[in-house]
C-alpha cells in the first residue's frame, strides 16, 4: 500500500510534538490510526472488486469461446455444422447399406 519509512514516522511524531498540545496528542494519534485503517480497508475493498471486475470478464470471455464452440458441431464426414439438427449432421453408421449380391440368387440352399 503506502510506504512509510521510520525516519518519516519519526518525522511527524517531532512535528506532533512540536505543535500540539501535549493533552490533545492522544486525540489526534487515534484519530490519526482510525483514518489510516479506514484508508487501508477501503483500498483493499477496491482491489477485491478490481479482482471480481476481471474475473467476471475472464469467465463472459470464456462462455463466449465455449458457446462459440459448441455452436461448430463436427459430422463423422468430417464437416462441420452450425446446428444440433440430427439431419444436418451425416452418420456414416446410419447411410443405407447395399445388400451383397449372392452370385447364385436365383438358386435356393
Amino acid at each position: 500500500m503506502f510506504e512509510v519509512s521510520w525516519g518519516e514516522i519519526l518525522l511527524m511524531l517531532t512535528a506532533a510534538v512540536l505543535f500540539l498540545k501535549p493533552e490533545d496528542l492522544p486525540k489526534v494519534l487515534r484519530s490519526v490510526i482510525k483514518a489510516w485503517r479506514w484508508l487501508k480497508r477501503f483500498v483493499q475493498d477496491v482491489h477485491a472488486q478490481i479482482d471480481k471486475t476481471l474475473m467476471l470478464d475472464e469467465l463472459q470471455e470464456t462462455q463466449k469461446e465455449i458457446t462459440q464452440s459448441v455452436k461448430m458441431i463436427q459430422g463423422d464426414d468430417g464437416q462441420h455444422y452450425a446446428s444440433y439438427a440430427l439431419d444436418d449432421v451425416v452418420d456414416a453408421s446410419r447411410k443405407p447399406v447395399a445388400a451383397p449380391k449372392n452370385e447364385s440368387a436365383d438358386e435356393p440352399r
